[in-house]
């Protein structure tokens, strides 16, 4: 049964670009589940979206603008005989299942940046804490301890890939950089096909790099992120870390490369003004 109230076309817009907040994306879920035609709706448009330019649809700008567009112009008499309803219903389910998730530790660490490298989860860019300031905090501490130690808790127990990932990146911002290589690894070893888990044990194993100086965790970071990259060739975090590393390993070159790939893709202000202040530091070498 229909609901009286269908979804604007701001709004479909929004949840294509994950730009929703929490409540307002379930109440566009729950309304999916009602309406066949909403439903339809937003399926074509996550499968179409991105192959189709802005400016065949009235000239939209890249981003929340030219979406919006696309959404108007898909929205047309006969849309609802494309597929089966099945196939609709699937179409939903991988859009919202495999948007980026924002990690509760994001809240718990606002503005503080603990390690050089760039975990998923959508933590925020800024100057990294030393290990001493970092300590004065003790209540956000306290937090990061206790979200560590329930998601390894849990990951033992599962033993499943992505509670063993949540534990490592967990760990990796707690700054227990063997624990997080550990869970990490074992993550990648039960799904060696997901571009997170290969990013983020990246992002593991470069810490370790940085902190230790070993040849070889240079190499297996880079290896795990041009896994991930394979994988998702578009992952901001993973071009980030890649373009770090070859920084640190001076070659310059290939830096300059990712650095520009990796501006690219991203829209986050605040990577992305790191991210110009490594490549113009590199232009001027």
């Amino acid at each position: 049964m229909k609901m009286a109230a269908c979804i604007d076309s701001a709004t479909v817009a929004a949840f294509v670009d994950g730009t929703l907040d929490a409540p307002e994306r379930t109440r566009v879920v729950a309304h999916l589940a009602t309406c066949a035609d909403c439903t339809e709706l937003v399926a074509e448009t996550v499968r179409t979206a991105d192959e189709l330019p802005a400016e065949s649809v009235g000239g939209g700008t890249p981003g929340h603008a030219g979406r919006t567009e696309k959404v108007r112009y898909m929205r047309r008499p006969g849309l609802a005989a494309f597929g089966a309803v099945a196939a609709i219903a699937a179409s939903i389910a991988f859009f919202v299942l495999s948007r980026p998730a924002v990690d509760p530790l994001v809240a718990i660490l606002g503005n503080q940046r603990p390690i050089l490298a760039r975990p998923t989860g959508g933590f925020r860019a800024g100057p990294v804490a030393s290990p001493v300031r970092a300590g004065g905090d003790e209540g956000a501490n306290l937090q990061v301890a206790a979200e560590v130690a329930k998601r390894v808790e849990k990951a033992s127990r599962t033993n499943d890939a992505e509670d063993l990932r949540a534990a490592g990146v967990a760990q990796l911002v707690a700054r227990d950089v063997p624990g997080a290589i550990a869970s990490l690894q074992a993550a990648a070893a039960r799904n060696a096909g997901s571009a997170g888990i290969q990013a983020d044990l990246g992002a593991a194993l470069m810490t370790r790099f940085l902190a230790l100086g070993d040849p070889a965790d240079a190499d297996r970071a880079m290896d795990a992120l041009d896994k991930a990259l394979t994988l998702h060739t578009s992952m901001p975090e993973a071009w980030f870390n890649k373009a770090l590393l070859l920084e640190h390993l001076h070659r310059r070159d290939e830096a300059l490369s990712a650095w520009s790939t990796y501006l690219e893709l991203s829209d986050d202000n605040g990577w992305r003004e790191e991210a110009i202040g490594h490549r113009d530091a590199l232009r001027r070498q």
